[in-house]
């Protein structure tokens, strides 16, 4: 699936958004006898490492879920991480409870839940990143 990709293609990389790819890194694992010696230059592609706009790196192998996805998927999967995550019981473990950062990301999610099923958007049209007053906090 992800064989042909190149710089400038696009991905959904591991913030849930759409990015093009600006760079693509190979990463290598020298291979080692069962004696530990290594088999001269034998190597094998392991992983690549892809830098997609605004600098975000994700790991083919680790984060990298899909190709570009619908701007509508892209919503989706953020109000799925704000309920299952956020207002889930993971954002009072992350931030504490009773703490003034909890309150703000709590804030935020419920904002995003209501534009988003009341027909709104929170990302621009590729999906690529969140628009004014939806920024990451």
């Amino acid at each position: 699936m992800f064989a042909h990709l190149k710089v400038g293609d696009w991905i959904n990389d591991c913030t849930g958004l759409n990015g093009k790819l600006t760079e693509l890194t190979p990463r290598y694992t020298t291979i080692y006898g069962a004696n530990g010696v290594c088999f001269g230059n034998a190597s094998i592609l392991t992983d690549v490492d892809m830098c997609s706009e605004g600098g975000r790196w994700c790991s083919l192998s680790n984060c990298v879920s899909d190709l570009k996805l619908p701007r509508e998927t892209v919503e989706e999967r953020i109000i799925g991480y704000c309920k299952g995550y956020v207002l889930g019981g993971g954002g009072a473990q992350w931030y504490g409870v009773d703490t003034e950062e909890y309150a703000k990301q709590c804030e935020r999610a419920n904002k995003i839940i209501t534009t988003v099923e009341s027909g709104g958007h929170v990302v621009d049209e590729d999906g690529a990143k969140y628009l004014q007053g939806y920024e990451r906090i």
